[in-house]
């Protein structure tokens, strides 16, 4: 066992600080069970390679940012946390604005963060950097982000330009939720209604795609850039997403140049679920790259103990920025 102490951050972790089952820190009585799979698999790995492991509930914390000091000062509660020297976060939904300043405050003061800083911006997350940084690697799919005040007019230059069918998805939806597939212009209105409704209840645009037909979809779950094994994902029939929330199975497979792409599109740290896709003409296209993902399935999958790999990869990160080997 090391010297090194790593903190999980997570809205989780803030719901049971609530409840009283983690306490500075820590959880009560071993009480495991209030845990999701990940966070309880990655609190056992880090517990058997770490000095400490810290369970970090955002709202508890604060960041010190003294004029004259030479970092800034992070605290959980009455304990000084400044001095981790990695930080995991799980989920962000509720203390985004907390996140964001513990990431900054800790990345400041020499802590490892799993994914990139600029992940952590204060808000909830979206689609846009994703869909972006898919278009400057050139291996996603045709997309449009779209204000809800451009939507008809959108939609009457899609058809007169023939690039219907499209799939829309909500940019902040996740797991599946909310896609649909768009045939053609007139019955688009009607297929639109709940998501323009929803999109403009969050003040936020839209996401169109091009609807590619695709033979064969696979998740590569990458950690640090390194892939730790692909599955091929099945959906059932009639079905357009190949999520396991909506029902897709997995797959053992071996596809090294889609695990290539994966690690390509997701070289820097963090741990990210990427979902690949083999159209019929033969071109690969990611799909979508998801942060702290859920790898239950996969696991089951594979027999790959994700967790005990993000330990041993986050173990080596911080080595090897403190300028050591084990």
């Amino acid at each position: 066992m090391t010297s090194i102490r790593v903190g999980i951050a997570s809205d989780l972790i803030e719901q049971l600080a609530d409840q009283r089952v983690v306490v500075d820190g820590r959880l009560r009585g071993g009480a495991t069970a209030a845990l999701d799979r990940e966070t309880a698999s990655l609190i056992t790995e880090l517990e058997s390679l770490c000095e400490d492991v810290v369970l970090v509930a955002p709202r508890r914390s604060r960041v010190e940012w003294e004029r004259d000091g030479p970092r800034p000062r992070v605290w959980l509660g009455s304990r000084e946390i400044t001095d981790l020297h990695a930080l995991i976060v799980r989920g962000t939904r509720g203390v985004e604005h907390e996140i964001h300043a513990l990431v900054q405050g800790l990345t400041r003061a020499g802590c490892v963060v799993m994914d990139p800083v600029d992940r952590f911006r204060g808000q909830r997350a979206t689609k846009i950097i994703g869909t972006i940084d898919r278009w400057d690697a050139r291996v996603g799919t045709d997309s449009w982000i779209v204000g809800g005040h451009a939507i008809d007019a959108f939609l009457d230059e899609a058809d007169a330009q023939e690039l219907f069918p499209m799939i829309v998805k909500p940019l902040r939806g996740s797991r599946g939720e909310g896609v649909r597939l768009l045939e053609h212009r007139s019955a688009a209105m009607e297929a639109l209604a709940a998501a323009r409704d929803a999109a403009a209840a969050d003040r936020v645009p839209l996401l169109f795609q091009r609807f590619v037909p695709f033979k064969a979809e696979w998740r590569v779950t990458v950690v640090n850039g390194r892939s730790i094994g692909v599955v091929r994902r099945v959906a059932p029939p009639g079905v357009i997403t190949h999520n396991a929330a909506t029902g897709a199975t997995y797959e053992i497979a071996y596809s090294p140049d889609v695990a290539s792409l994966a690690e390509r599109c997701h070289s820097g740290p963090g741990i990210v679920g990427v979902d690949v896709a083999l159209a019929d003409d033969g071109t690969l296209h990611v799909i979508e790259g998801n942060w702290a993902c859920q790898w239950g399935l996969f696991e089951d999958t594979t027999g790959v103990n994700v967790a005990r790999a993000i330990a041993r990869s986050l173990i080596e990160l911080i080595e090897e920025r403190a300028g050591t080997s084990t």
